[in-house]
């Protein structure tokens, strides 16, 4: 039952995060809006830190290819992490999505469907 609400909640943010970057996308797109290289940087690192609180361990946290999408308005970070598990080994490079404070962080282990989402949002 637990596991049946976090993954209804999950999914819940992740259409959330789609609808909330819709609205920004059509203004985006039609006045050709993006965040600045310094604002994208901010948002990129905001976008961390949320991640970072969820992890085992934050401080072996390793990020890498990581950039702001805008395919479905935007921002919306990409990128992948790497950090320690309980056991202290590497859990190899996980695909995260974030959309900051209000719509959340996720990585590809917390929401199903994860592999979709990312085709729709962040590649490239």
């Amino acid at each position: 039952m637990k596991s049946v609400l976090k993954s209804i909640v999950l999914a819940s943010a992740c259409i959330t995060l789609a609808l909330a970057s819709f609205s920004f996308h059509s203004y985006a797109q039609a006045e050709g809006k993006t965040l600045s290289e310094s604002k994208e940087f901010l948002w990129i690192r905001a976008n961390q830190r949320i991640l970072l609180k969820k992890l085992k361990d934050p401080d072996s946290a390793k990020f890498s290819d990581e950039y702001v999408s805008y395919k479905v308005g935007g921002p919306i970070v990409c990128g992948k992490v790497n950090s320690k598990n309980s056991f202290g080994g590497f859990t190899g490079p996980k695909y995260y999505i974030g959309g900051g404070d209000t719509v959340g962080v996720f990585t590809e282990e917390e929401v199903d469907g994860f592999a979709d989402l990312w085709k729709k949002v962040c590649a490239r």
